[in-house]
């Protein structure tokens, strides 16, 4: 049988009170969005610890590739760090929400079937399209359910929250550009409404959806 592992790292999380020696971002780091001392000390942290993470990942992927079972990795960052001036993040909301991510398949995952790399739909994603991106690099087999997610993904614009603090999402399109709900076609409303009510009903519900044989769980 398989196994999921969800990890969370808070490597390279705040504070950033100059921990590493010999950082050679130290004095480098300029501009106007770093205007004090502080910040720029932060910065040069936060970018030394990246740089760490880089060669750690790298150390990583090289040990997967060496395991004889099929592994594929989902790596993405949830935010960047507080140094800024949150008066950015409200003038930018969607370059400043977004962060990196990857998905990768180790040598034996792609010598059985997995993609070397999704290309459609892949500049702005949402969170919750990393189960469909990863089934569908897997050539997995879906539930109705992650069938969904797939259509979610595939046809809709990354849906996101409403960075104008307001309730409901904003949809975001390949370019980095919000879209208007009411410029969906037909079909891409009629999917967005299937799924805010699996949403619900998992969430505040009956929860129906477990009720229905086969819909979050495959048939062997």
């Amino acid at each position: 049988g398989g196994q999921f592992i969800n990890l969370i790292s808070i490597q390279n999380h705040m504070p950033y009170n100059n921990w590493y020696p010999n950082n050679e971002y130290m004095g480098k780091v300029s501009g106007e969005l770093f205007n004090t001392a502080a910040v720029r000390e932060q910065m040069a942290t936060y970018i030394k610890g990246t740089q760490y993470t880089d060669k750690a990942v790298k150390k990583f992927i090289g040990q997967i590739d060496k395991i004889k079972k099929p592994i594929t990795i989902v790596f993405y960052g949830d935010h960047y760090p507080s140094i800024l001036s949150q008066n950015y993040t409200g003038r930018y909301p969607v370059q400043m929400h977004s962060t990196r991510y990857f998905i990768y398949s180790n040598k034996y995952a792609r010598e059985h079937g997995a993609k070397e790399k999704l290309t459609h739909n892949t500049n702005y994603v949402n969170t919750s399209d990393f189960t469909a991106m990863m089934l569908e690099q897997t050539n997995s087999k879906v539930t109705p359910y992650q069938a969904l997610l797939t259509e979610v993904h595939k046809k809709l614009p990354a849906i996101t929250i409403n960075f104008n603090g307001d309730k409901g999402f904003q949809l975001v399109d390949q370019k980095g550009h919000f879209v208007d709900p009411k410029k969906l076609t037909s079909e891409q409303q009629a999917i967005l409404n299937d799924y805010e009510m699996v949403q619900y009903d998992m969430t505040a519900g009956q929860a129906y959806g477990l009720k229905a044989k086969g819909f979050y769980k495959l048939d062997n």
